[in-house]
């Protein structure tokens, strides 16, 4: 719902046009009310700066206070809420469903010693991700080399398909990567896998070798080299279970099914899923 408070969604387009009628048939400002009350959905938090730790999210704010009503649109303007700390929240697939690039972003903001374009290693990430049952291999021009890996890992690299919708959400580019054959590797096949019997779930495991591009929507610097090691996972629950007709025990079920699948030996190295993954966030112990 909060999607539709962008000017994409009901402004353009014949949407666009039946709420500028409904404006000049009532005399008044019917889509701005309603941009205002949609955008209330998607809350804006405070952000608090702690010079000795992490920086904390407050509650969502609103005015009144438990009114669905947009500060911005009342008390502050976007560039006041913006110098006051205030950030809006959404749904990570509005941009990246991953959360990779709010991480990454936090990382190079923490540090002073990366070198752009000097080819050493300046991150080291680990995530897993929930991909639809069967995903297409993808689709976008140049990206032929990078076999099934899923629409979700592909947003993040020049030139992936991003997401569609029935309407224009005007959602921002999340393409952070540099997908040239040059400038990446390991996006051909995984590192480690599993697939349950009837090969409904799967776990993959891929490591990528990637570089960082310019004009990045989150303004992370250009140059900047790195390894992702990205978990994808394949179940009917999918991201919301509700969507097969499930129920929200199917969560359980594929936690169980994540948990013995770690326990196998991938068929091809033998490499047992939980070493590969101990080892990814430091960890030595063998089970």
């Amino acid at each position: 719902a909060a999607v539709a408070g962008s000017d994409g969604a009901l402004g353009s387009g014949l949407v666009g046009a039946v709420f500028t009628g409904i404006d000049i048939l009532t005399l008044g400002k019917f889509k701005d009310g309603l941009y205002d009350y949609l955008k209330g959905l998607s809350p804006l938090v405070k952000i608090t700066q702690n010079p000795n730790g992490p920086d904390s999210l407050g509650d969502p704010v609103y005015f009144p206070k438990g009114v669905f009503s947009d500060p911005i649109a009342s008390e502050i303007t976007s560039k006041q809420a913006a110098s006051a700390g205030y950030l809006r929240m959404a749904d990570g697939g509005y941009f990246d469903n991953t959360g990779l690039e709010a991480g990454l972003a936090y990382l190079e903001a923490n540090q002073s010693s990366w070198v752009a374009g000097d080819h050493l290693k300046d991150f080291d990430i680990t995530l897993f991700v929930v991909e639809a049952l069967n995903p297409s291999r993808p689709l976008g021009k140049g990206l032929e080399h990078f076999g099934a890996i899923g629409g979700t890992i592909e947003r993040l690299f020049k030139g992936g398909a991003q997401m569609t919708a029935p309407v224009d959400i005007s959602h921002p580019n999340s393409a952070v990567f540099d997908s040239a054959i040059d400038k990446v590797s390991g996006v051909g096949a995984p590192v480690w896998s599993h697939a349950s019997a009837n090969a409904l779930f799967k776990l993959n495991a891929w490591e990528f070798q990637v570089e960082t591009i310019a004009g990045n929507t989150m303004n992370i610097g250009a140059g900047y080299n790195g390894t992702v090691h990205c978990w994808t996972i394949q179940s009917p629950t999918e991201a919301i279970p509700l969507a097969t007709l499930g129920s929200w025990s199917d969560y359980e079920a594929m936690y169980g099914q994540i948990i013995a699948a770690l326990q196998t030996a991938d068929p091809l190295t033998g490499v047992i899923g939980a070493e590969l993954l101990g080892r990814q966030l430091g960890y030595s112990a063998v089970i």
